[in-house]
């Protein structure tokens, strides 16, 4: 990472430490910090990673939660005109807001979206299996939109390209979580 990311990005940095990732600083630009990053990977393949946050292409499918709609619509702005991208959006059962902006209500009238629900307990369990297992905190809500993938990757084919938006590091819904399931704590 380049020094002023370090800096700018303290708590992030804090967080992959904890999650044992070494992190490194390099004075200069995006494209030094990628290079670098780039040679430590190949000169050690065994115990060295290189993550870059690309999709890799055009994706083939969008799944991002809905609400007000700046989630979604954040992720799928790029995307409406495109008729090969499928739009899919998911709506939070049980929380205290159920509705959803008039831009989303647009693309379900003109059939550019696909909508879907995800119960609490579907959320809150994914909720907790991705900070498990990566040591995520996203925010409750797009763990709504996460959780649909269980439904929603069976019915693919394999190199199927799917997209979901992530908002947030929302450590507050960290409480939700266990005051919802406290006998689930992990020791």
């Amino acid at each position: 990472m380049q020094s002023t990311d370090m800096e700018k990005k303290a708590s992030n940095v804090l967080l992959m430490k904890h999650l044992r990732a070494e992190v490194e600083f390099i004075d200069g630009t995006f494209k030094d910090g990628s290079s670098e990053a780039i040679r430590a990977l190949m000169g050690n393949l065994e115990t060295k990673y290189y993550l870059a946050g690309t999709t890799g292409g055009r994706p083939d499918i969008l799944v991002a939660c809905i609400g007000s709609g700046s989630n979604a619509l954040g992720l799928f702005h790029e995307f409406i005109n495109d008729e090969d991208v499928r739009l899919i959006g998911v709506e939070a059962t049980g929380l205290e807001y159920p509705g959803v902006g008039p831009k989303v209500r647009f693309l379900k009238e003109i059939g550019r979206a696909k909508f879907h629900t995800t119960t609490s307990e579907e959320a809150i369990a994914t909720y907790r299996r991705l900070c498990q297992l990566e040591g995520i905190f996203q925010a409750l809500e797009a763990s709504h939109a996460l959780a649909f993938l269980e439904k929603l990757c069976p019915t693919l084919p394999n190199g199927t390209k799917v997209v979901v938006n992530l908002s947030s590091r929302r450590d507050k819904d960290a409480t939700i979580v266990f005051q919802y399931q406290p006998d689930q704590l992990i020791d």
